[in-house]
């Protein structure tokens, strides 16, 4: 299934055939038919995402999840899973943003418009408060951020295109060698999913 442009696994073992089809003829370099030997591999795990600005903390029960992670590791497979902390991550919202300009790109503003014209974000908001927006509030509230942010070329937008490419030499640097025998297991959202009789 694919959704925003991601593409969602249902069954693990639906991984390696995709992954086959996405990367075509480049699936041989990923060695998708090897089997693993998990002890093989280095395990590595960030539980939270270093303090960022505007966003709440990550919930007590997913950091719970991390150190069961690595305690099941340990237990079943004799396998140190080693915690790490990247500060970069506090940043990940505006280096993401910094890295999305470009000099003469469309902005996310006209993307809404599909490139035809552009949308008016504070005017979105105000329909999107009473339900006649068509497009989502993290749309809206992306294309006010966009607006609000550094400028293509100015002194921010070169400091977070260095911080963005020292965040990749250090992922660069734990990666390494291991490239194909380490695992990185990162927050893929802040608290756990709601059930289907919570009341949001």
């Amino acid at each position: 299934m694919i959704e925003n442009n991601h593409i969602l696994f249902r069954h693990a073992e639906d991984l390696a055939p995709i992954l086959k089809i996405i990367s075509g003829k480049k699936s041989e370099g990923l060695r998708l038919d090897e089997n693993v030997d998990i002890k093989k591999i280095r395990w590595f795990y960030q539980d939270a995402d270093a303090g960022s600005f505007f966003v709440s903390p990550v919930s007590p029960e997913i950091r719970e999840l991390f150190e069961k992670i690595a305690r099941h590791l340990e237990k079943a497979h004799s396998i140190k899973a080693a915690k790490v902390c990247y500060q970069r991550f506090s940043k990940s919202g505006p280096l993401w943003f910094a890295n999305m300009k470009s000099p003469g790109g469309p902005s996310f503003q006209e993307q809404l418009a599909n490139l035809n014209g552009t949308i008016n974000p504070w005017w979105e908001l105000l329909k999107w408060v009473f339900g006649q927006s068509e497009h989502t509030f993290i749309g809206i509230m992306t294309c006010l951020a966009e607006k609000g942010g550094c400028k293509y070329g100015d002194e921010k937008y070169e400091y977070l295109v260095r911080e963005k490419n020292e965040f990749r030499r250090e992922l660069s640097d734990l990666l390494g060698e291991f490239v194909f025998s380490l695992v990185l297991v990162l927050l893929s959202f802040l608290h756990p999913t709601p059930t289907a009789e919570e009341v949001l």
